[in-house]
């Protein structure tokens, strides 16, 4: 583990002062939990309010419905606009932040960040370091060993998932062009029908979006800790595509030998704020991000750093459904701007 900064060393002696009598009391203060309380009030919690596992199930809709709506294919006119319902008038802060939880859910099975947490946790107290990292976001991927590892792991299961997503815009504009054959997808569509779809998408971009609960129930399972692991090794498929669905909700894919014994490839250390912010993240999981910490994953996530960008792809999609009259040329705005453009706000953001 490497030298403690001495902001954590100040925390740590202000609250032993303020809690000196507690080593003889019965009924410590709880602000002052131990590690070991602290993982056993987050198992407790984890399945009833993790924020940051919640929050991703966003991101993991959106990929989802994805990847839905290309295997249901686009044979008619209520499957284009199943599809713009689905993927047009996102909440741009509600899916970038989707996007961060979903990074820290992989971040966070990195070996040797868990280590060095639960090794910092136990010297100095879960309060202390939680102090830290509200203090100094740079603190986990600067000074604990596996930091640098555990936005590696982040970044390129984030690739494989923007990759994904282009193969699919990519469906979409092949289609775009092979429905110019079909009848119903050449049928002009009412100029005020359109009109009101487009300001329907600006009213659902200002308020969230129930993620899916099968989403979230599946990102909750304990098993799927292996499959986020899995998804941020070098050569691994999507996990998204992996997803499988099932009667009794969407099950994610069992380790693959091949990718586990693939090598690790360091992510470059630099200036970059995501990567902090994914790394503090992961770092509030491992500790166990239960509704006490709410606060705190919420200070940090913000309003997610690709906010503006997907906005910009809103605008761009609400401008070209609006300019557009037949079902064909729907399909190729959703492509370019719902799929395309958010994808390149994933990725430029993933660095």
């Amino acid at each position: 583990m490497k030298i403690i900064p001495k902001f954590l060393i100040s925390a740590a002696l202000v609250a032993a002062t303020a809690t000196s009598v507690t080593a003889q009391d019965a009924n410590p203060v709880p602000v002052a939990s131990s590690a070991q309380q602290i993982a056993t009030t987050s198992a407790q919690n984890v399945r009833q309010m993790d924020i940051i596992t919640q929050t991703a199930a966003s991101y993991g809709t959106f990929q989802s419905d994805v990847g839905d709506i290309q295997r249901r294919g686009l044979n008619s006119t209520a499957d284009v606009t199943n599809a713009l319902d689905k993927l047009a008038g996102q909440n741009a802060a509600q899916l970038s932040r989707g996007w961060l939880a979903y990074a820290a859910l992989i971040a966070s099975q990195s070996p040797e960040l868990r280590t060095s947490v639960r090794e910092v946790v136990s010297a100095y107290g879960a309060q202390t370091i939680i102090s830290g990292l509200q203090a100094d976001r740079q603190y986990v991927r600067r000074d604990l060993n596996g930091g640098e590892a555990a936005v590696s792991l982040a970044f390129s299961a984030l690739g494989a998932d923007s990759r994904r997503l282009n193969r699919t815009a990519s469906y979409f504009r092949e289609q775009a062009f092979a429905l110019q054959g079909a009848s119903w997808a050449k049928t002009k569509m009412r100029r005020n029908a359109m009109d009101s779809r487009v300001n329907g998408f600006m009213s659902s971009a200002r308020s969230q979006r129930a993620p899916r609960g099968e989403i979230v129930s599946a990102l909750q399972q304990s098993s799927s800790n292996s499959a986020f692991m899995q998804a941020g090794l070098p050569g691994a498929p999507s996990l998204w595509d992996g997803s499988i669905s099932a009667s009794t909700g969407i099950r994610f894919p069992t380790t693959n030998t091949a990718v586990r014994t693939a090598h690790r490839t360091s992510h470059r250390r630099g200036p970059s704020q995501n990567a902090d912010m994914v790394a503090t993240l992961a770092a509030f999981r491992i500790i166990g991000a239960g509704p006490e910490l709410s606060g705190q994953i919420r200070a940090t996530m913000g309003e997610g750093p690709m906010t503006p960008c997907i906005r910009s792809a809103q605008l761009n999609i609400n401008q070209c459904i609006a300019s557009n009259a037949f079902p064909f040329e729907t399909v190729d705005c959703i492509g370019k701007h719902a799929i395309s453009e958010v994808s390149e706000c994933f990725s430029s953001n993933a660095r």
